[in-house]
């Protein structure tokens, strides 16, 4: 390459080739998979009367939930036969987008967010019918399905996901300019000021000490959102209600556009990883042919993030404890890094913002009555306090010196 290859870069190649593997099978496999043991083939033997019938929820996190996503859209949730596969779908940090998992010369290993122009972003991003403000386009991610056969589905995403995808894709009109909601047979989760996947330790920073890697943990939501899935499908227990951050509310906003507290001692990622409208030829639309390699790019999808209070903590979504209860500022961007998979941890006593709780007691009741407030809103389960609130402790003893 003229030049030398620069460090901290992305290289991608492109060039002719022939004889493409036979790609997307994986998908028929978990379809006809999951068929065979809703119908009890090769399982009867085990069951001394007729087996109940089965209901089954898929959960799919990152790579595998834009898996998911692509299972949707591509119509695998009907069987050969035309029965629905799958009930429930729990599709974490999948973003805005599917991936390479059915099309020519498919890579299903290549993620998003480490290729910029491999087919993932790509219309539509919401399971709500919308139009492409680009070309006209009217389309959906259950678009192959009669209204009666939609599954159940959750959309979950950390900070991460609206700091390095255009996340709020699947909650906005294609030009970012208005809220979209959700089907009602789906619930959207931003879980606020989380990274692509807790850190479970602190990786402190020398002497600046704040932390590489972000602990804030939304398994405990996870957990919940299982539980009220499988309530919503077989009992008709309708799950919480979505938490992201929308326009109408002026909790989504450009990336640009925020500012952080003047306490917080880093600048804003100025370096923003910006989704594209990828041209991959007209063959790929309905035959997932790509006839023009690399792909052209046209739009531009700016990045919209959830607004943050005085602290410096987002208030757009679903917020774990850690954040609303705070001993210190938690982000899922890291600074100079657009497609990191990381966030920082920023102690209050070192940033020269007052701890809000007089003592390690009152904070142990703060985070108690907000805990408290989620079991009963059914976005935490009543068996985890204890345990988030020996987290909290120690939290406490870690953060505050």
């Amino acid at each position: 390459i003229n030049g030398g290859f620069q460090p901290g870069f992305v290289y991608e190649v492109s060039y002719p080739s022939h004889r493409s593997a036979i790609a997307g099978l994986g998908l028929a496999a978990i379809r006809d998979g999951v068929q065979a043991i809703k119908n009890h083939l090769y399982i009867e033997e085990y069951f001394d009367n007729t087996p109940e019938p089965m209901t089954v929820i898929a959960f799919g996190d990152s790579q595998s939930g834009r898996t998911l996503r692509t299972f949707l859209y591509d119509g695998f949730n009907y069987s050969e036969t035309g029965e629905v596969v799958i009930e429930g779908f729990m599709i974490h940090l999948g973003s805005n987008a599917r991936g390479g998992f059915n099309q020519r010369f498919t890579q299903a290993s290549r993620a998003v967010d480490r290729n910029y122009d491999y087919p993932a972003e790509v219309f539509p991003f919401s399971d709500n019918f919308s139009t492409n403000h680009i070309n006209g386009q009217v389309d959906g991610l259950l678009s192959k399905y009669e209204a009666s056969d939609y599954p159940k589905i959750f959309f979950s995403n950390s900070a991460t996901e609206y700091w390095r995808s255009p996340a709020y894709l699947i909650h906005t009109s294609s030009d970012g300019e208005n809220d979209l909601m959700p089907l009602a047979t789906s619930r959207i989760f931003q879980f606020s000021g989380t990274q692509h996947v807790p850190s479970n330790n602190f990786n402190w920073a020398g002497d600046q000490r704040f932390s590489i890697g972000n602990n804030a943990k939304y398994q405990w939501f996870l957990r919940a959102l299982l539980q009220a899935m499988n309530e919503w499908i077989t009992l008709e227990i309708d799950p919480p209600e979505s938490r992201y951050p929308n326009i109408s509310e002026g909790t989504l906003i450009p990336a640009e556009s925020l500012t952080l507290p003047e306490s917080i001692p880093f600048a804003m990622n100025t370096n923003l990883n910006h989704g594209f409208d990828l041209d991959y030829g007209s063959s790929f639309q309905d035959d997932l042919i790509p006839s023009i390699e690399p792909p052209m790019r046209g739009y531009r999808y700016d990045l919209r993030v959830s607004t943050v209070n005085n602290l410096g903590n987002e208030i757009g979504g679903l917020v774990p404890w850690e954040v609303f209860v705070p001993l210190a500022t938690y982000t899922g961007w890291f600074p100079g890094n657009p497609k990191s998979s990381i966030g920082m941890v920023i102690p209050f006593s070192t940033s020269n913002l007052s701890l809000p709780y007089t003592d390690k007691n009152s904070y142990l009741d703060a985070v108690r009555d907000y805990t408290t407030n989620q079991i009963e809103q059914r976005y935490l389960l009543a068996q985890d306090q204890a345990l988030i609130l020996r987290e909290a402790s120690e939290l406490w003893d870690i953060l505050v010196p």
